[in-house]
């Protein structure tokens, strides 16, 4: 009974030391995938839009939401959830590419991505709206 008390306490102490470096790997890679500049960019983008739709708030409710939406913050909530899915050796090789010449690029370029991607998102969304809208008879006539 105690050498199988022993082996669970040493399995435990096992699975809380990978997930430990699972979640420092995932840091890692959540800083060089741009995934913590990208949720930062969507947060503020998603909150532009709430402001518009949302003008009876102050704009210090925007304001203060925003400063406490960091990259850190980010990376300690996306760290467990990446450790979660992925295995260290994978988040590994994801930072080899994120490092790589190709990678580099689309860290570059995912901040274009994601703001010409809502753009067209919101666009597109408004054309369904008005299109539902006319197809009830629920769109005023200029």
């Amino acid at each position: 009974m105690k050498l199988l008390a022993a082996s669970i306490i040493l399995l435990s102490l096992h699975t809380f030391s990978y997930s430990d470096e699972a979640e420092t790997v995932a840091k890692e890679l959540i800083v060089f995938s741009g995934s913590s500049k990208a949720a930062v960019q969507k947060a503020r983008l998603n909150t532009e839009a709430l402001k518009s739709a949302r003008n009876d708030l102050p704009d210090e409710f925007f304001d203060r939401f925003l400063a406490k939406v960091t990259e850190e913050e980010i990376i300690k909530l996306y760290a467990p959830i990446y450790a979660k899915h992925l295995t260290s050796n994978e988040m590994k090789q994801l930072i080899a590419f994120f490092k790589s010449p190709i990678g580099t690029k689309f860290r570059k370029v995912q901040p274009i991505l994601i703001k010409e991607g809502a753009d067209a998102a919101q666009a597109w969304s408004q054309g369904i709206s008005v299109s539902i809208l006319s197809d009830m008879g629920l769109l005023e006539s200029e």
